[in-house]
Formats: structure tokens, C-alpha cells, sequence
């Protein structure tokens, strides 16, 4: 989006016009003048898109990059590049610091996920090192200072840093700091954090090293191809770069970065007309369009095309976004507007009009809504619950970042407790409930889970209060027309005695409906795990699965016209 801004005219003003960019936040091409110069000459078929290549110069040994298996456990990629023959300007020189800038701040996540350094060539020497050691056991001088420093001591000079300062929990409590080292043992960086003195850039590099480091693969992969698209077009032979062969011993490959081959992508033409608003545009102009979006591409067939997508646009996954781009190339404003050929009325889905029902009526019985972490910890989830084993259907988060959020939730009991536990400096009683989703594997569904909703509400008193729990189940169940133990009518329900380590015995019941389906229990909840979550006073709660509830409903002619 442009925007001119005229400035205010009056004395002492410049009366130069001004354009503000806004730049969409998948487009990281755009997030420097020269990418936003190429495509802006590309769109206006000023130039054609360029081929970017691969040019080594260096001998292999001297391009080598390994990453060892002793950074695995702080930040396990690694991957680099080199420009070279490079001629810097001040301006350039500032839009490349500025572009590392912006990309720490967006796709880097604030350097956590990605980041890079880079090094004036001509002041190392390969092959390169990727490795991990003990604060005490290097020593550089860091960017921009004079005094050299082990590990701690950079943790000491930069923590009142305005710019740096802000990174340095990004290895709190490490055991060992990753570094990027030459062959004669020069740290050139500690990432994610500063560079070494020794390898800073100026206005005189003429090859540039640039490493980029992280724990996403993919991420890593798009920063460093920005960068190299984005500045070799300084290089003496312009839109070339030099690969740097990646030995990755942590998972046992050999590969040169940056691979600067265009993907392939195999288009459905009606596909393309439909999704854009094109119909009766032709593959002819298909290609063309897409040419002035940096997309190549050709015509396979009468149904098809094949488009090539350069390492600048990262933004396109599906051949959706290659829809999007056609629309845009055409231009949006010159879409052909028409009516809809067909009319339909919103209104709420029954599942959630009959979640709404139970919610309003709790809300009528004095229970206060209570939402809660959809993640658990192992211990809340089973420990706590006096469980000896894991539930065969609750879903494991593969390494998770903390111990608070090990597993998805499948029941909402831990959560209503804990929520019990942190508002006991409160009034007695409390009357709390949560209606919302839990997830538990599914193995008819492709991703492996599924969500189910259910309805768990708790009494805390002095005194246990199961009665009071029974009566709100009779009056929920009431309220979709289920009547209590009623052999003659086919819509009821009923309870029977539980066994459920989790409640107090013969203080407990299971609730069942339409001839033997279970849908819940309710209980007064056995005091070593109210000890468990710090909980002083007797619990009575009840949960109960409202997607049984909703489907036996739907399967029922009785409650045809219910909704």
C-alpha cells in the first residue's frame, strides 16, 4: 500500500514528498530498498527477474562448515554462505545491518527461533566451526569493544546493553554457549547474541561470511537465502554467491547452502481462474501476469502450467498464493465484480446452541464460568489425580518446553481444582464450572485427535454439598427433556453406584442415558487429591461429556424440531 504525504507548507519546511510502504509480513523480500527496488522494476517490466547462482571459488576444504553434535542441546542448526567481490556504501552498508534488523524482529521471532551473523571474510579463514562450549572456556573480544571476555564476562558487559541486553536470557542457565570458530580458532560469533570484534564488517569488505544459526530448519533456510538475494546484487558479478558445504553431524548429512534452485510448482488452470476471478483469462496471460510478480512460469499443457518460484518468494507454499499473486498482477480493483448466484442465512450451529444452553443455566445456578489452559502437566493431569498410569487416549506434546504443559488436557477436573486452589483466600462457597473442549486420540481421524467439549462444575463449602451437585445434574437434565429413572418413557436417565479411585467411596455415581450410555460421573472428591492441589475445604464436582449428549440427541426422533 502507498501513501503520499505532502508535507505542511510554511518556513523552515522541507516541501519534500514522502512515501510510506506498508509491507504484508510474509513478504521479507520487501523489507529493504533493493528487494523493493527488484520487484517494483519487475512488476513495471523494467527488468526480468534475475537467476541467482552459485560461484566457489574457495577450495573445499576452505568452505566447510561443521556442525557438531555439542550444540545440539542449545541451538542445533547451522548453515552459511559467502558473497563475494562485494562493494559496499555507507547506505548500503546500513540497509544490510538494517535488513538483519528487521528480519530478527519478524520471521527470527526476536532472534530465538533464527539468527545470523556476518563476518568480513578476509579476516578468517576455513574450514568453519559450529560448536558448543563452557562459558570459561573461550574468550573474544566482542562487537564494538576493545577488552576481551570469556563467556561470562559478555553476559556482564552487555546486560545493561539497550540493544543486546534484551537477548541474553536466550542463554540463561546454558551449560555451554554455541559459537560460530575459524580454522585457527577465532570465535567469530555467539549466537544468537553478538559477533566478535575481529570479523567486523566496514565499508572496506570485500567478502562477506554470513551464518545463520537457529532451531528451526526452515526458518534458518529463508533468512539465508533473503539475505544473499537481497545483497549479491553488489557482488562483481552480480545475483551470484558462494555455497558453503554444511557437514551436519548432529543428524549425519552433507549438504551446500544456500540452494539457490527455483521450486516447481504444477498449477490447475481453471484452478487458478476460479480461486482469482479470472474465468476468462488465458494461460497466455497467466504467465505473464505471474512473470511480473517474480514468478516464471510455462505451459505444460491445456490444463496446466509449471511455475518456478525464486528463493525471494518464501511466501508461496500452495498453489493458492499463486492464485492470489494472478489477482494481484491483474490488480484487484479490475476483478469483475458480480452477485452471488446463491443466498444463505447464518445462524448457530446446534452443538454450540445446545453448549450455550447448559452455559446459561449453570450461570442461572450461581456457578461462575471459569477457562482454563488447554495444556496440563503430567503431574496435575495424573500424579495429582491418584492415577498409576497414563489414560491410553491422552495426547503427549512431543518435547515440550516446560513441565507445565506436558499434555493435552483430557478431562477439565485438573483445571477446575487448581482454579479451586488459587481463589481460596475467597468467600465460601464457591460454585465454579467450565464448558470447553478436551482433545483424545482418534485414530479414524487424520490428524490423530480430536476435540470433545464437556462440562465440569465443582461446590466447596465446609460441607461436602453432594446434594446440592445431584440437584444441578437433575435440573440439566431436565432441561433437555430427560426425566429420572422412568422405565416408561424412553427419553431418561439414571445414576449408579462408581468406582472411581478419584472420589470418595459410596460418595459417588455415574450418570448414564437412552438405556446404558454413560455421560459423566459426579462425587466428593477424595481428600488426598484435594492435599494434592492444596485444598483445605471438601469438593463435590461433576463432568459430564456434552458431545455424547449432543450426538445421542441428534440420533433421537423424539427431539426432532428440539433446536
Amino acid at each position: 500500500m502507498f501513501e503520499s504525504e505532502q508535507s505542511k507548507q510554511g518556513e523552515g519546511l522541507s516541501k519534500e514528498i514522502l512515501y510510506k510502504i506498508e509491507i504484508s509480513a510474509n513478504r521479507y523480500d520487501l523489507l529493504c530498498i533493493e528487494g523493493l527496488g527488484l520487484a517494483l522494476k519487475v512488476f513495471l517490466k523494467k527488468c526480468e527477474m534475475p537467476t541467482f547462482k552459485a560461484i566457489n571459488i574457495l577450495p573445499d576444504n576452505e568452505r566447510l562448515l561443521t556442525v557438531e553434535k555439542s550444540v545440539d542441546s542449545v541451538r542445533t542448526f547451522g548453515i552459511g554462505a559467502i558473497l563475494r567481490g562485494i562493494t559496499f556504501t555507507d547506505d548500503s552498508l546500513r540497509a544490510f545491518m538494517d535488513l538483519q534488523e528487521k528480519l530478527h524482529n519478524n520471521i527470527c521471532r526476536g532472534r530465538k527461533l533464527v539468527s545470523m551473523g556476518t563476518h568480513d571474510l578476509d579476516t578468517i579463514k576455513g574450514p568453519f566451526y559450529y560448536r558448543a562450549l563452557k562459558p570459561k572456556d573461550f574468550k573474544f573480544v566482542p562487537l564494538n569493544r576493545t577488552e576481551e571476555v570469556d563467556g561470562e564476562g559478555m553476559m556482564k558487559i552487555l546486560k545493561d546493553d539497550p540493544k543486546l541486553g534484551k537477548y541474553l536470557y536466550l542463554l540463561d542457565n546454558a551449560e555451554v554457549y554455541p559459537l560460530m570458530m575459524d580454522s585457527q580458532g577465532i570465535v567469530m560469533s555467539v549466537p544468537p547474541i553478538i559477533n566478535s570484534q575481529h570479523t567486523k564488517m566496514t565499508i572496506n569488505t570485500k567478502n562477506v561470511f554470513l551464518d545463520v544459526t537457529g532451531l528451526d530448519y526452515t526458518k534458518c533456510v529463508i533468512v539465508l537465502n533473503t539475505l544473499i538475494a537481497m545483497f549479491s546484487c553488489y557482488s562483481q558479478q552480480p545475483f551470484t554467491c558462494e555455497q558453503i558445504k554444511v557437514i551436519d553431524q548432529i543428524r549425519g548429512t552433507e549438504k551446500e547452502y544456500p540452494d539457490l534452485e527455483p521450486r516447481h510448482f504444477k498449477c490447475d488452470i481453471n484452478y487458478l481462474k476460479t480461486l482469482s476471478g479470472l474465468p476468462d483469462v488465458k494461460p497466455e496471460e497467466i504467465c505473464n501476469y505471474l512473470k511480473k510478480m517474480e514468478l516464471d512460469s510455462k505451459i505444460l499443457n491445456d490444463k496446466e502450467i509449471d511455475v518456478l518460484t525464486p528463493i525471494t518468494r518464501s511466501d508461496i507454499l500452495h498453489p493458492c498464493d499463486i492464485a492470489e499473486d494472478l489477482a494481484i498482477a491483474y490488480g484487484f480493483n479490475n476483478v469483475e465484480k458480480k452477485k452471488v448466484s446463491t443466498l444463505c442465512f447464518g445462524k448457530q450451529q446446534p452443538y454450540n446452541k445446545l453448549s450455550d444452553l447448559f452455559r446459561n443455566e449453570m450461570a442461572q445456578y450461581g456457578y461462575v464460568e471459569f477457562l482454563t489452559m488447554a495444556l496440563v502437566s503430567h503431574k496435575d493431569m495424573f500424579t495429582n489425580l491418584l492415577k498409576e498410569k497414563e489414560d491410553e487416549d491422552t495426547v503427549q506434546i512431543l518435547y515440550s518446553k516446560t513441565k507445565e504443559f506436558e499434555y493435552f488436557r483430557s478431562s477439565l477436573i485438573p483445571g477446575i481444582l487448581k482454579s479451586i486452589e488459587a481463589n481460596k483466600v475467597n468467600q465460601l462457597p464457591y460454585k465454579i464450572f467450565e464448558l470447553s473442549d478436551v482433545v483424545l486420540i482418534d485414530k479414524e481421524n487424520e490428524v490423530g485427535a480430536s476435540n470433545r467439549r464437556k462440562l465440569c462444575f465443582a461446590y466447596s463449602n465446609t460441607v461436602s454439598g453432594f446434594e446440592i451437585v445431584q440437584g444441578t445434574v437433575d435440573k440439566l437434565m431436565s432441561k433437555i427433556d430427560l426425566s429420572f429413572n422412568n422405565e416408561n418413557v424412553k427419553r431418561s436417565y439414571s445414576i449408579k453406584p462408581s468406582n472411581d479411585p478419584r472420589f470418595f467411596e459410596d460418595r459417588q455415581a455415574e450418570i448414564y442415558i437412552f438405556e446404558g450410555k454413560k455421560i459423566g460421573i459426579f462425587g466428593v472428591v477424595h481428600p488426598k487429591i484435594l492435599k494434592n492441589f492444596s485444598i483445605k475445604n471438601p469438593v463435590t464436582l461433576c463432568e459430564i461429556d456434552i458431545q455424547m449428549i449432543f450426538d445421542l440427541i441428534l440420533s433421537d426422533e423424539l427431539l426432532e424440531g428440539f433446536y
